[in-house]
């Protein structure tokens, strides 16, 4: 992002890929200035082209996606202990439960207000949910990730 603010040119490079380089070529030592030759050796040899930043409304859908899919893993958590613990424990499982729900939620608007800002995320919105069980988190997660639909 500072980059990009500051109008210099960069590369987000997958890092198995570089890996893998380092690899083929026979690489095996890592320190961070054997990292650093072998980042600008592969940006050498391999010419990524230039990455470009997501617009931030798509940039902030992205985090707070990331965000609902942590609670929906922490609630299923909370739901599995909810099941095994003694009755004595659960009392202290339910209210986290309870602020879980109320977190999704807000999330979820968040995410829908996001939607409703652009008619081009609105349009595109409609058209994925017009998909017979296609709901709201799937469109959600399909305008923030793959932009190129429509």
């Amino acid at each position: 992002m500072a980059c990009a603010k500051a109008n210099l040119p960069f590369v987000i490079a997958n890092p198995v890929r570089i890996k893998k380089f380092a690899g083929a070529i026979n690489q095996q030592a890592k320190t961070d200035k054997l990292d650093a030759q072998l980042i600008a050796y592969y940006a050498e040899v391999m010419k990524p082209s230039l990455s470009q930043l997501k617009p931030e409304d798509i940039r902030l859908m992205i985090d707070l996606l990331s965000r609902r899919r942590q609670l929906m893993e922490m609630q299923t958590m909370e739901k599995n202990r909810l099941q095994i613990m003694p009755k004595e424990i659960t009392s202290s499982i339910k209210p986290m439960l309870t602020v879980m729900k109320n977190q999704l939620e807000k999330i979820d608007n968040k995410l829908q207000k996001l939607i409703d800002s652009r008619d081009e995320y609105k349009i595109k919105n409609d058209i994925i949910q017009s998909v017979p069980g296609v709901g709201k988190v799937v469109a959600f997660n399909l305008i923030s990730e793959m932009p190129e639909l429509g």
